[in-house]
């Protein structure tokens, strides 16, 4: 028989390992980040002939969430592809990423995306070139990157020597790859790629409701399976 003491242990580690797989974005947020996403690349000047329409991924989002969490600072991930493809995350061969902070305890997550937008005023389209940093502009407004998985984290009361807010929005597939404009000129939706038939809000569609949160059932299924067999490790120490 194993010590209270070993039990309870077991237990803490079974109660992280609950609260980690869960963002830290409601249901409204991510509606509200994944609107002004659509919003910013149905506007863009001039029009996108083959824009796709973004989808909400909880993966990607949970890849956001737990790197944030690792207190990492002001840095990106450099294995975020290798982390979405653990989590079996669609479109995961390539990943791209937006990073924000603010000195504040709180933060507007539709303004993070706004100020990444709004770069566009340093970015020449027919040059494909930037007058100042505008990589989160083009990253925002790049064609292909249809999936998007954000999350924030408050550093201060969790990260030693760290303080502030952070917001980082996963994409895939990825984008901002050189020499490549983030879209292509034309009428909207008048060059979608195949199985994007419909045209919603300016951008090529898969289906005729919208963009939309994605299932991806696989990750679910691989966090369910860690969270049994945390359980089950437990059972067997009480018995």
């Amino acid at each position: 028989m194993l010590s209270t003491t070993t039990i309870l242990a077991g237990l803490v580690v079974f109660i992280s390992v609950i609260t980690n797989a869960v963002a830290q974005l409601d249901n409204a947020e991510a509606g509200k980040i994944l609107k002004s996403h659509n919003e910013y690349r149905d506007g863009v000047q001039p029009e996108a002939a083959n824009m796709k329409l973004m989808k909400w991924s909880s993966c990607l989002e949970q890849v956001a969430y737990n790197y944030l969490s690792s207190c990492p600072g002001f840095n990106h991930n450099p294995n975020r592809a290798t982390d979405a493809q653990a989590l079996n995350c669609e479109q995961s061969d390539s990943v791209g990423e937006n990073l924000y902070w603010t000195s504040s305890s709180s933060l507007n997550s539709t303004s993070a995306v706004g100020a990444w937008y709004n770069e566009f005023v340093d970015y020449n389209y027919e040059s494909n070139s930037c007058s100042a940093v505008c990589g989160h502009y083009t990253q925002v407004v790049w064609a292909n990157s249809y999936l998007v998985g954000c999350s924030k984290f408050d550093a201060g009361p969790n990260c030693a020597g760290d303080s502030g807010t952070y917001f980082l929005c996963n994409y895939s597939p990825a984008g901002n790859f050189l020499g490549q404009s983030p879209y292509e000129a034309g009428t909207q939706c008048s060059n979608c790629d195949a199985g994007f038939d419909y045209c919603v809000q300016g951008q090529c569609s898969e289906t005729d409701g919208g963009g939309g949160g994605t299932n991806n059932a696989a990750s679910n299924t691989s966090m369910g399976i860690l969270l049994i067999i945390s359980l089950i490790a437990i059972i067997n120490a009480l018995i």
